[in-house]
């Protein structure tokens, strides 16, 4: 089932995830970076990852149709005050995971990340297990 870009499904923001790039600060228009009064004052970080949506079908170039992973790439704001200390190609699942929508754009925040070793859900998916 191919899930429309407008929706992200939660169960993609509970599942392990790639860090895609470096952790870096979460800056204000000042440029210092950003405490959060919310959560006891942490310091803000951006970890870009991508998570898998699930699959979709793709038609290649000699016209076979093949099951590929749907991927949606976000950057996620981490209120901790010590950078989550993780790097490219690393998965990941987030720590209290909270979802918000401003203007029809959904943000991801949280408050830790925590290295994931093996799934067995994301393994399946990308397997292209049949038990949807």
């Amino acid at each position: 089932m191919s899930i429309p870009n407008y929706l992200t499904p939660l169960m993609a923001l509970t599942s392990p995830m790639e860090i895609t790039g470096p952790v870096r600060e979460k800056k204000d228009q000042e440029d210092v970076q950003k405490r959060s009064q919310a959560f006891d004052n942490r310091l803000g970080w951006i970890v870009p990852v991508e998570i898998v949506r699930g699959t979709r079908q793709k038609r290649l170039p000699t016209g076979e149709v093949m099951e590929v992973l749907d991927t949606q790439a976000l950057n996620v704001s981490v209120w901790n005050n010590a950078a989550p200390p993780v790097q490219p190609g690393d998965y990941v699942s987030l720590v209290k995971p909270m979802i918000g929508s401003v203007e029809g754009n959904i943000f991801v925040q949280a408050l830790d990340v925590k290295a994931v070793e093996a799934d067995d859900e994301l393994t399946a998916l990308m397997a292209g297990d049949e038990d949807e």
